[in-house]
């Protein structure tokens, strides 16, 4: 018998496989994004840098403050791409009042894919809308902090997330239930 832990990565190698066999068109939005998803997933540094800059981006009010953490977080890379990084920088430091906010936009857009909501109703919401488009997810409590094993392990810890996940979870049951 197959351990749990073997059987989730065979099935996440599979959903890989078919993204990878099914890419975005090139040009569209999604396409973008998966693309720079899978650009940040090939170095390390980049995407740590990525994931702050974007856990930072709402508490950053003005186009200056903007422009300075994405010059902070992104102007020393010493990656493949770092032309590239560097020379959206520099453009978007000629143009704060232009790029901030889109700059904003666009990573708000693209968070919008992996948060499904602030609250429990809009959590249902776009579920249900993911459901009837007939689209795979799976769901994470954000703000565990869990960063070990040993940690997971220790049921204090571990039963923080569930005790937010349990009313959602009857909500949701009592919601099909009653829809059959």
């Amino acid at each position: 018998m197959r351990s749990l832990q073997s059987d989730i990565e065979q099935r996440g190698t599979r959903i890989f496989e078919l993204v990878d066999k099914h890419p975005e068109r090139l040009f569209s939005k999604a396409g973008f994004y998966q693309r720079l998803m899978a650009l940040s997933m090939h170095d390390e540094r980049f995407k740590t840098q990525l994931f702050r800059f974007v856990a930072v981006l709402p508490s950053l009010r003005g186009s200056s403050e903007i422009i300075q953490h994405l010059e902070e977080y992104f102007s020393d890379n010493n990656d493949g791409f770092s032309p590239l990084v560097g020379m959206g920088v520099r453009a978007a430091r000629l143009v704060p009042w232009i790029s901030a906010p889109v700059l904003r936009w666009n990573v708000s857009e693209m968070a919008r894919q992996f948060i499904a909501g602030r609250n429990s109703d809009e959590v249902i919401a776009t579920l249900r809308k993911r459901r009837a488009q007939k689209i795979g997810f799976t769901v994470d409590v954000l703000g565990e902090a869990v960063v070990s094993e040993v940690e997971a392990d220790e049921e204090s810890v571990s039963a923080s997330p569930a005790r937010r996940c349990i009313p959602l979870i009857r909500r949701q049951s009592r919601r099909e239930a009653s829809a059959l």
